[in-house]
């Protein structure tokens, strides 16, 4: 998807900027775990002010060592109030580890802002860049930055690095390229291909579609919305707090997009709102880089049940869907530091504006035919060969 990006960009008659990353590895599980034999003891260099340097981010990591990295660092940041807490529990009875920070000074309650990563488990530099965003923003507590500082003040954060924990360790397992959770087939059919996209298991009912009953269908939805554990578990959590939440950011992988309510129909959010999205997410993709674009969910494909849709139908946020730059699900570790800097400058970015999102709204002109991605195109997406697809597309 990146090569129809750099002929989009080519085709405005704008700069193609380009990135210094591997080739990609025939097998980045057996890269992933060379590189982790490598880098051992990565835990006893990891010092406030430079968590984003760590040699961590040298590689992709399993789930133990990415949870047992976060806790790390907020246990080294005595400047922030943190809790690690079980959100909800998988399909398979996992614990889905979820991160509350904030600073003790500020408000007694804050306003709630959420992230998420790792929906769909093969995209593994969702979770990568989601952590080490944070990792930056750790290091702007420790080195006193006052931008950062005052965000950690404004707000109550709480980070879901890996949403789909069972399908992440199944990708790891030689499922490379799992999408879905591990939910088991009710027919008989390949449990390789079994599972809910958690992406469309989410409320409201009005966002909700069972689709035509193909469970094995890369965007099968479930029976019914929250049939899931992990969408069902994380629903409750933020139910329970859905006077305080004013941000969602939904962090996935590939092609370099800031998306916005709706997925689930063609109309544009009622005034203010459409402006007011069009306007934040200009902003944000500006501060992500030039490789990547912005536009409403539904204009790239139709998502029912998706997790932005629920956050702004449900709660009123201002939720996103953050689609990393790249061009494969099998990302080069040599690409996790720059994903992670982009997802940085927009969570700030976003963070600083969400107080004024609907104040700072100005009318915007037609834009030009979006880029609209075909049934055929999406399921060459979901095999991961699309690049000539998409180029023709364009041309």
């Amino acid at each position: 998807m990146r090569f129809a990006r750099v002929v989009f960009l080519a085709l405005l008659g704008l700069a193609v900027p380009v990135h210094a990353e591997n080739a990609l590895p025939d097998d980045d599980v057996a890269a992933s775990e060379s590189c982790a034999l490598a880098t051992k003891g990565y835990l006893d260099a990891l010092m406030p002010g430079n968590f984003s340097k760590n040699p961590y981010f040298d590689c992709f990591r399993r789930n133990d060592e990415v949870f047992t990295f976060v806790s790390t660092m907020l246990q080294r940041v005595p400047a922030l109030v943190t809790s690690n807490f079980t959100i909800a529990t998988s399909y398979q009875g996992r614990d889905i580890q979820a991160y509350r920070i904030t600073l003790a000074s500020g408000a007694a309650e804050k306003q709630l802002m959420y992230i998420q990563a790792l929906q769909h488990a093969r995209e593994w530099i969702a979770t990568t860049s989601t952590v080490y965003a944070l990792a930056r923003l750790l290091d702007g507590v420790a080195t006193q930055d006052t931008t950062i500082i005052e965000l950690f003040a404004a707000y109550d954060w709480c980070i879901v690095p890996i949403v789909n924990v069972d399908g992440y360790i199944d990708t790891w397992k030689g499922n490379r390229l799992r999408r879905k959770n591990m939910r088991a087939c009710t027919n008989g059919g390949n449990a390789t291909d079994c599972g809910v996209d958690l992406n469309r298991n989410w409320g409201p009912s009005t966002s909700f579609r069972t689709g035509d009953g193909d469970l094995e269908s890369e965007v099968y939805p479930g029976n019914a919305l929250f049939s899931e554990p992990e969408t069902k578990g994380i629903h409750n959590w933020l139910t329970a707090r859905n006077t305080t939440i004013v941000g969602a950011l939904d962090v996935h992988t590939f092609g370099g997009w800031v998306l916005s309510p709706y997925g689930n129909n063609e109309d544009q959010p009622a005034p203010p709102f459409g402006n007011a999205f069009a306007t934040l997410t200009n902003a944000i993709r500006r501060a992500m880089g030039p490789l990547y674009l912005n536009q409403r969910s539904v204009q790239l494909y139709p998502v029912y049940g998706g997790f932005g849709d629920y956050m702004f139908m449900t709660y009123g946020a201002p939720a996103l869907t953050l689609e990393m730059d790249g061009h494969s699900f099998n990302a080069p570790a040599a690409s996790i530091r720059a994903r992670g800097d982009e997802l940085f400058a927009g969570v700030v970015l976003y963070a600083r504006k969400v107080p004024t999102w609907i104040d700072d709204a100005v009318p915007t002109p037609a834009p030009p035919n979006p880029v609209v991605i075909s049934r055929h195109q999406l399921r060459c997406l979901s095999l991961d060969r699309c690049h000539g697809l998409f180029l023709r597309s364009l041309l």
